[in-house]
This record gives structure tokens, sequence and C-alpha cells, in this order.
């Protein structure tokens, strides 16, 4: 689901990932000390990681960890070669 570097993971994320899977995924990068990037591109995987975002929350909240959510945007080439741009966030304890 996702690639290590530099301190953090990246999670690419599609229409179809399941958001407890990832919620899972982030708050256990949080609980090792790893920030968390999520790249989505179009309305669908954007929907599917802000709740990845809001179960990961829940996890954590019951560990007393907050977390802080940035927002940016990206472009990335699609293997067709068209240029699309996404919705990044960065996921960190606050």
């Amino acid at each position: 689901m996702g690639t290590d570097a530099d301190n953090e993971k990246i999670f690419r994320v599609g229409t179809g990932t399941p958001t407890k899977e990832l919620g899972s995924a982030i708050a256990h990068a949080i609980y090792d000390g790893t920030d968390v990037v999520i790249r989505a591109v179009g309305h669908g995987a954007i929907g599917q990681a802000g709740k990845g975002v809001a179960v990961a929350e829940g996890h954590t909240a019951k560990q007393a960890v907050r977390l802080k959510t940035n927002f940016g945007f990206f472009t990335t080439t699609m293997p067709d070669g068209k240029e699309v741009s996404g919705l990044l966030m960065r996921v960190v304890r606050d």
C-alpha cells in the first residue's frame, strides 16, 4: 500500500481502497513515529482518503494521540502520458 522515504510512509489511494485498512495502516505508521503522506486522484479516491484519515483518528484517539492533517496538491503523469492533479494529505502526530 505504501513505500518508505525519509521517515514517511506514502499511500496511493484509489476509489477501491478499503477505508478501515487504510485507517489502520495510517494509525500504525503514526504509532511507529512515521509521518504519512496520502496521494489521491479523483473525487472517489479523495473521499476514500478522507474517510481513512477519520478512521485513523478514531484508532489513535483511543491511545490519546491526536493527528494533524495538512493538505496540498500534486501533479503526476498517468500511464497514458496525461498529466493530472491530485490531493495530497500529510498526516502527522499533533
